[in-house]
């Protein structure tokens, strides 16, 4: 159905005076989810960030996404052997695939580089985030919803940690779905 980008913020974190202080776009609008919870700090504020309809279409994951569509040419080989595939054709198709491959790469990173002024946009609303409020810490998640934001049963598949300095545009149109990122400021753990 949609992507949403959701965000898991410290206990106690105060909604109304953070979104006062960030203005403008900012969304913060809670989430009970049960599912997502479970798996967080008891406390933690769960918010869907930006309060939009959705987040379809975001730059966020997007490099890693599209070249995910590329279909794996090695589980095709046994197939093509049995279909009676020299080993030569074989080598030549692979490298078919492979070129094919990295053109898409290179058309996939054109488009991501086209979208750097909502990439950057994001960058800096987190770091605004991070910033305001007594905020020090924020977990960010993508993930593609069936359902509701709710109802939908999600789980992390791992944790990544790193202060906001190191995160660079290049590396949000890069980020895993399901995957939740805890940024850090460097006032804070």
């Amino acid at each position: 159905m949609c992507h949403y980008v959701t965000a898991a913020l410290p206990p106690g974190t105060d909604l109304p005076a953070l979104r006062q202080l960030l203005g403008g776009k900012c969304g913060l609008v809670p989430v009970e989810n049960p599912s997502v919870q479970a798996q967080l700090p008891p406390g933690t504020v769960y918010v869907y960030l930006s309060g939009n309809y959705c987040d379809c279409g975001t730059p966020l994951g997007r490099l890693r996404r599209d070249l995910g569509r590329a279909d794996d040419p090695e589980g095709q080989v046994p197939r093509l052997r049995r279909k009676g595939w020299s080993e030569a054709r074989i080598s030549r198709w692979r490298d078919q695939k492979q070129a094919a491959r990295e053109k898409d790469r290179r058309t996939v990173q054109g488009m991501a580089e086209g979208m750097t002024a909502e990439v950057e946009w994001w960058l800096s609303y987190l770091r605004r985030l991070l910033g305001a409020g007594g905020v020090r810490s924020i977990g960010l998640l993508l993930h593609w919803y069936s359902g509701s934001l709710t109802g939908e049963r999600i789980t992390l598949r791992e944790r990544i940690r790193l202060p906001i300095g190191q995160v660079r545009p290049e590396f949000l149109v890069q980020i895993e779905e399901d995957v939740l990122y805890e940024l850090w400021s460097a006032a804070g753990p």
